[in-house]
């Protein structure tokens, strides 16, 4: 059974689809290959570091060469499409078409030019309308000079064309006269549901549609095209859930016709199409199967975390303590984590901060724990926390956190003597029998610890700590405490 492909009418259908690929930062695979099951087709795809498409080769029959090679402008608009064919083993350019754009970036012009043995000869010029909201709103078709096609379009509250008509005047210098129609209907997804074709003999006679199924994601997995109520063209199509529509690059070549390629969601695996044989009936013609090439290797984050466990300390009711457990990204990609107390059966610990994150490469992430007791029932208190990550290689991480409770202090009834305040790097301590010093910052972290004093007074190096407001925590040899504000210049 020899193929072929039907064209539903409207030459300027490539312009009005809508385009397939996202944001190209996503992109991660790109449609390098249809092959049909029984050899007879294969289309390669090749894509410059734009993830454009620059040159297309099509095998028809096993014996029949077609090449395109794209080119683009500075704003990556396509301005030219040069066609070559494999003849004599020889690539001959035979045809080429040329774009023009307006500021907005609406394509405004297509002309093309065939060598039909004597040189290249201009062929058709088509020029495209807009509305305000960039809507293409008609087209017109000049061959020498002389116009012979004309197409109008018209949308719906959503923008999406619901109706196109062309006018044909022939080459025989007729008049405009009404020539095709096309109706398009939406589900209540906007998706498009059917496609009636109609052609003009007196009134619009009803030539064809084509039917669309989607299934719960969104793929479109079967067109059905009728005439005369009987299923003439089936497509079949299949997807995997591996990739979205938003990490693959599909080739945008508007003077291509294949591959048919309707709505998608995740990535398109095979198209089964079966076609009307010569007995009228729906017979299989073979599969395309859409292979697929990375752009970035598949990668994961290193994700490592510190401490292993978390030890925290509340004094006298009096403050919340605060500690960090810190999580790097290594390295590979963008790392993920989730974080979860569990086991805290007195809900004594709690996050500072957002619990779920998204930590870049090479970058690192604080996860605060505060310890924050209302009622003393205990004087330890445990939990674990639960970190999980995107890292294949540790999707897990637990923390150990311990909480001590200290209660029932006395208070120094003589207040330690600190100078100067403000400090730039020695902080005198005036105090009996002072045993230890301790500063902790505005989150409650200690910074550093001064131990064994054994005196009434101290003398203690703080020119190493940042800028900033502090508390120092003076413990003598009874145990008793007392606290003061310091600040770091």
């Amino acid at each position: 059974m020899k193929k072929t492909f039907t064209v539903l009418a409207a030459l300027a259908l490539f312009i009005l689809s809508s385009t397939i690929n996202a944001a190209p930062c996503d992109y991660k695979i790109r449609l390098s290959n249809v092959a049909a099951s029984d050899a007879y087709e294969n289309f390669d795809y090749e894509y410059n570091e734009d993830n454009l498409l620059v040159r297309s080769v099509s095998l028809i029959e096993g014996s029949t060469y077609i090449m395109d090679s794209l080119f683009y402008d500075e704003a990556n608009q396509l301005t030219q499409v040069k066609l070559f064919q494999l003849i004599s083993d020889v690539w001959q350019w035979v045809a080429y078409v040329i774009y023009s754009y307006d500021e907005s970036g609406n394509k405004l012009t297509r002309e093309n030019y065939n060598d039909f043995g004597s040189g290249f000869v201009q062929g058709g010029i088509y020029f495209y309308y807009y509305d305000e909201n960039n809507h293409m709103t008609n087209w017109d078709l000049y061959m020498s000079d002389k116009l012979v096609q004309q197409c109008s379009f018209t949308y719906n509250e959503d923008g999406l064309v619901i109706e196109e008509i062309g006018l044909a005047s022939g080459f025989g210098g007729t008049q405009m006269e009404n020539s095709w129609r096309i109706v398009t209907e939406y589900n209540d997804h906007n998706y498009c549901s059917r496609e009636t074709q109609y052609f003009w003999s007196g009134y619009w006679d009803l030539y064809s549609y084509d039917e669309y199924t989607y299934d719960e994601t969104g793929n479109c997995i079967k067109r059905d095209r009728y005439a005369a109520s009987v299923v003439t063209d089936r497509h079949e199509y299949t997807y995997s859930e591996d990739y979205s529509i938003e990490e693959i690059v599909f080739p945008e070549n508007p003077e291509e016709d294949y591959p048919e390629i309707h709505q998608m969601k995740t990535r398109l695996v095979s198209d089964k199409w079966s076609t009307e044989n010569d007995q009228g009936n729906l017979q299989y013609v073979c599969d395309y199967i859409f292979n697929y090439t990375d752009i970035i290797p598949s990668i994961s984050p290193s994700i490592s975390v510190t401490p292993d466990a978390l030890s925290l300390t509340l004094y006298g009711l009096k403050e919340e303590n605060v500690g960090s457990i810190f999580i790097s990204n290594n390295g590979g990609a963008d790392g993920i984590i989730s974080a979860t107390i569990e086991n805290d059966a007195n809900n004594v610990f709690s996050f500072v901060n957002e619990n779920n994150a998204t930590i870049l490469t090479g970058d690192e992430y604080e996860l605060q724990v505060a310890f924050n007791v209302r009622e003393a029932q205990n004087e330890v208190y445990e939990a674990v926390v639960v970190i999980s990550t995107n890292d294949p290689e540790h999707p897990t991480f637990e923390i150990h956190l311990t909480g001590t409770l200290i209660v029932a202090i006395d208070e120094m009834t003589t207040a330690a003597k600190m100078y100067p305040n403000p400090v730039a790097d020695i902080l005198n301590i005036e105090c009996p029998d002072i045993i230890t010093v301790e500063l902790f910052d505005v989150n409650g972290r200690k910074v550093a610890a001064y131990n064994s004093i054994n005196g009434d007074d101290a003398l203690i190096n703080v020119a190493g700590l940042k800028s900033g407001i502090y508390s120092a925590r003076i413990v003598d040899i009874n145990g008793r405490t007392t606290s003061s504000k310091i600040i770091k210049q």
